[in-house]
C-alpha cells in the first residue's frame, strides 16, 4: 500500500517524478498542482520538446464517438468535460486560442453505418443527420459521387484543436505552478530514485522500464497541400480517415494508418499515402490530387480491449498509458483520478475497467528495471 500521504503534506516536500510531457503526463500534473500545488514538486522527464512526441502528432480531434459505428466511448462525456476544462487552462496560460474549428462531420461509408448513424442521431441531441443537399450546402469541397449512402452526421459537440499549442499552453500552467521539465531522457532507475512517487507516462516505451500488456501500432499522417480554388473545410471529417485543416488553411492533414506489424519507427511515405488515401478517397476523391508536403509517424500504445491502462504498480510507481487514439478525449480525466488516488492514498479513484487486473491475470511486482 501506498503510506498515507496527506499526514506528510506539512511536514516535507513530495517530490512526485513523471516520465512524460505528452497528454497523459501533463495533464496529470497540472491536477496534482491544482490540488496541492504549495506540498507537491513535480519534475517533468522528456527528452523531446513539448508537443513533439506521439501525442503532439495526433489529430486533435475531440469527439466522444468511437470507431465506424459511431458509439460512444467509454467514459465519453466525463472525458469531454475533463478535456474541455484543461482546454480553458491551456488557453489562459499560453495566451493563444488552440481551437482550430468547432463541429466534426462523419459521412456514412456503408448501409451498416447509415443506419448506425441515423439511429444515433435519433437519440442524441448533439448529432445531426445530414443529407446530400445540406452537406453540399455546408461543406462546398466535399463530393459524394463514388458513394452510394450519400448522407452522414454532424457532431456539434466535437472539435480539432491545435495539440501543439494546447500542450505547450497546458506546460505553461503546470510550470506556473512549480513544475520543472528536465529535458532528457530517464534510462537508469538510480536518475529517479529520489522521488517520493513516480509516474510512467510515456506510452510505447513503458516496456523499457515494467512488463505491461501493451500493444504497439504505429500511426502516420500526410501534411497536404491544399489545392487553390477549392473551399477549404469548415471543420474536419472523419470516415475511415480524417482529413484536418491545418491552421493557416493552404494544407490539410490527413490520416491515420494503424500498423501493427511495422520495421522502423521512421515515416515511410510511400506505405503512409496507400493506406491513408485508401480510406479516403471513397467520401474525398480529390485528396490524390493533393502533393504530399510532409510524412509524420508516432508509435501509440493500446491494449487488447482498446480501454487505457492506469495504476498503482508499487508503493512509489504508478502508471498511466494505452490513451491508444483517444489521448485527447481520456487524457484529462484519467490524468484527474490518477493526481487524486495518489494524493488521498485511495485507489478507487482509479475507474476499475482500466486498471491492469482487468487487462491481465498476472501483476507485476517488479520494479522499474535498470538498463545499459
Amino acid at each position: 500500500m501506498v503510506h498515507n500521504l496527506t499526514t506528510n503534506f506539512h511536514q516535507k516536500l513530495l517530490k512526485i517524478a513523471i516520465l512524460g510531457a505528452g497528454y497523459a503526463g501533463l495533464a496529470t500534473a497540472w491536477h496534482l498542482l491544482h490540488e496541492f500545488q504549495y506540498q507537491v514538486m513535480i519534475d517533468i522527464f522528456d527528452p523531446l520538446p513539448i508537443g513533439c512526441g506521439a501525442s503532439g502528432i495526433s489529430s486533435g480531434l475531440l469527439h466522444p464517438f468511437a470507431g465506424m459505428h459511431a458509439k460512444k466511448s467509454w467514459e465519453a462525456d466525463s472525458g469531454m468535460n475533463a478535456t474541455h476544462e484543461l482546454i480553458s487552462e491551456s488557453v489562459k496560460a499560453g495566451h493563444s486560442p488552440v481551437v482550430l474549428s468547432k463541429g466534426i462531420f462523419r459521412p456514412a461509408t456503408s448501409e451498416q453505418t447509415r443506419n448506425d448513424f441515423q439511429k444515433q442521431a435519433e437519440k442524441d441531441a448533439g448529432v445531426e443527420w445530414w443529407d446530400p443537399a445540406r452537406i453540399k450546402h455546408q461543406i462546398p469541397s466535399i463530393e459524394f459521387g463514388d458513394l452510394p449512402y450519400g448522407g452522414g452526421i454532424y457532431v456539434k459537440e466535437g472539435m480539432t484543436i491545435d495539440v501543439t499549442l494546447y500542450l505547450q499552453g497546458l506546460w505553461q500552467a503546470c510550470a506556473r505552478g512549480g513544475a520543472r521539465l528536465i529535458q532528457k531522457a530517464v534510462t537508469d532507475y538510480e536518475q529517479i530514485s529520489c522521488y517520493d512517487q513516480i509516474i510512467f507516462a510515456i506510452g510505447h516505451q513503458t516496456d523499457e522500464f515494467l512488463h505491461f500488456p501493451i500493444k504497439k501500432v504505429k500511426g502516420q499522417i500526410l501534411k497536404l497541400k491544399w489545392p487553390k480554388g477549392l473551399p477549404p473545410l469548415p471543420f474536419s471529417l472523419i470516415g475511415k480517415g480524417y482529413l484536418v485543416m491545418a491552421e493557416e488553411g493552404s494544407a490539410c492533414y490527413a490520416g491515420a494508418t494503424f500498423e501493427r506489424s511495422f520495421a522502423s519507427l521512421k515515416p515511410e511515405g510511400r506505405i503512409a499515402k496507400q493506406l491513408i488515401l485508401e480510406k479516403i478517397l471513397p467520401f474525398f476523391p480529390k485528396i490524390q490530387e493533393m502533393p504530399i508536403m510532409e510524412v509524420k509517424a508516432g508509435v501509440r500504445a493500446t491494449t487488447s480491449s482498446h480501454l487505457p491502462l492506469v495504476d498503482q504498480i508499487e508503493e512509489k510507481f504508478w502508471i498511466l498509458t494505452a490513451l491508444g487514439s483517444k489521448g485527447l478525449l481520456w487524457h484529462a480525466f484519467l490524468g484527474k483520478r490518477l493526481a487524486q488516488a495518489i494524493l488521498n492514498n485511495d485507489l478507487s479513484f482509479l475507474p476499475q475497467e482500466a486498471r491492469h487486473a482487468s487487462h491481465s491475470p498476472a501483476r507485476s511486482t517488479r520494479e522499474p528495471r535498470q538498463q545499459d
